[in-house]
């Protein structure tokens, strides 16, 4: 039996030691939730790299979106900055206005999660439905009760 070992994440010896992320050399590789890579795509894309406001299609509740943006801080892929305008602003600390603003671990991450997006497959050819017979529409059977 392998006791687990609080330090590395796993069993004693060996285990995750980065929570979010798989080390391998001095490669690291970051998994975003769906949420989590919306959030850093937009930012990526805003000037002042700014996660808030979050887009409109998200349709995720303000607890939520605090949550997302706190463990971004913790995993470094966003940070804490100054900011000026009211739309970004993520919290107050007394008369500081405080902004959630993306990294460049952050815009590593958010390339690295479009390198590996899977390519969106050709649609399927259309099946022939088991009504049609060569593109027309089969006859009717109907037979009689004898046969």
């Amino acid at each position: 039996m392998l006791i687990p070992d609080r330090l590395t994440g796993g069993a004693v010896g060996g285990g995750r030691r980065h929570w979010g992320c798989s080390r391998r050399g001095d490669t690291q590789t970051t998994k975003l939730s769906d949420l989590h890579y919306v959030l850093l795509a937009i930012a990526a894309k805003r000037a002042n790299g700014s996660i808030l406001p979050p887009s409109t299609s998200i349709g995720v509740t303000r607890a939520g979106l605090t949550r997302a943006i706190n463990t971004l801080v913790k995993r470094g892929l966003a940070q804490e900055a100054d900011t000026a305008d009211e739309n970004s602003i993520w919290r107050a600390d007394g008369k500081r206005k405080i902004a959630a603003v993306i990294t460049d671990a952050g815009r590593a991450a958010v390339a690295e999660a479009d390198r590996n997006k899977p390519e969106e497959a050709p649609p399927a050819a259309p099946q022939e439905d088991s009504a049609t017979v060569g593109g027309s529409p089969r006859p009717s059977r109907r037979y009689c009760s004898r046969c």
